[in-house]
């Protein structure tokens, strides 16, 4: 397994990626009314991250310019979508543990949007001064070079990695009291409310899990680097830093277009049949203050009564476990 086996690999996986962000960002711009939902812009702002994350991978240097640009816009692009992620895992966290509303949300997401871009930049700046740029030598790629600017931009990673995670135990947490609330009163018609929540469980699970898949391996690889600099290169540790690296948009895709019901309609109807007939709006969960359809799953009837044929007004997670 040589360089360009390393190659291949982080090229194919740059296709995927740029497909899966391609694909939410064409949803956002095509149908006003699924941007028009709060957490589909979060995530329409992590796709383009993302997007730019994996268009870099395309463009090998070819001179000591486009090294330069390559290497820092690679350390800009890698931090910020991990960055933005913790982002959103917060403003999920707000909503459906805290239930706040979604124009608090809106402001909150603007800060925390200005935070983030600012670390990432903050990060670009301290690794122009602390440190080497050029191509390494098992790849086609430039990035940094220097023990301190490695070790400040993988620990930034891993500090978004680690809040993700933890914000996304919690908000798992807060479903499974749903989860809980619901068997006390469960019925037949209630084993449908069950398995959702089970479900939502699964795929909150996914998000922190995608981070961890894109970032574990190369922080592997760049730690020996930086603590073990002489020591040898791992082929297969390449390889699988080559196709997980720039992954996230594929990820990504997975969790919000692919699992989502919604999603996989409207993609339907772009690409497939113009008149596709809707189906029913789903909600999202906490989305106490936005009817509009759904980021990944049905909270609204979790507590709801069984056996009304129209769905009650959308209600948040903290209400239905309070009332009950």
């Amino acid at each position: 397994m040589g360089i360009a086996t390393e190659v291949y690999v982080a090229i194919v996986s740059c296709v995927l990626s740029s497909i899966g962000s391609f694909l939410i960002i064409l949803l956002n711009l095509r149908f006003s009314d699924y941007r028009s939902n709060f957490f589909r812009k979060l995530i329409w702002v992590l796709s383009s991250y993302d997007f730019l994350l994996t268009v870099l991978f395309f463009f090998p240097q070819s001179n000591k310019n486009s090294c330069k640009f390559q290497s820092y816009a690679l350390v800009f692009a890698g931090s910020m979508a991990p960055n933005f992620s913790f982002c959103i895992a917060i403003i999920t966290y707000l909503n459906i543990s805290k239930n706040y509303p979604i124009w608090k949300l809106a402001k909150i997401s603007i800060y925390l949007h200005a935070v983030s871009f600012c670390a990432s930049l903050g990060i670009m700046i301290f690794s122009l001064f602390t440190a080497q740029v050029g191509p390494y030598p098992e790849t086609y790629w430039c990035f940094i070079h220097g023990r301190l600017a490695k070790g400040f931009y993988y620990g930034t990673i891993w500090i978004s990695c680690l809040g993700s995670t933890i914000m996304y135990l919690l908000i798992v947490k807060k479903i499974t009291q749903v989860s809980r609330a619901i068997e006390r009163m469960m019925n037949v018609e209630d084993a449908k409310k069950r398995r959702e929540v089970l479900q939502s469980q699964i795929r909150m699970s996914i998000i922190p899990l995608s981070l961890i898949i894109t970032w574990f391996f190369p922080s592997i690889r760049r730690g020996r680097e930086i603590f073990s600099p002489d020591s040898k290169e791992i082929p297969w540790l390449n390889i699988l830093q080559s196709l997980t690296n720039p992954l996230q948009g594929f990820l990504d895709c997975i969790v919000f277009v692919f699992c989502s019901k919604y999603s996989r309609d409207k993609l339907y109807e772009l690409f497939c049949c113009k008149e596709w007939k809707k189906s029913s709006p789903m909600k999202v969960i906490g989305l106490s203050h936005d009817k509009k359809t759904p980021l990944l799953i049905s909270a609204e009837e979790f507590m709801s009564n069984s056996s009304q044929k129209e769905a009650d007004p959308v209600i948040s997670l903290s209400e239905s476990i309070n009332n009950n």
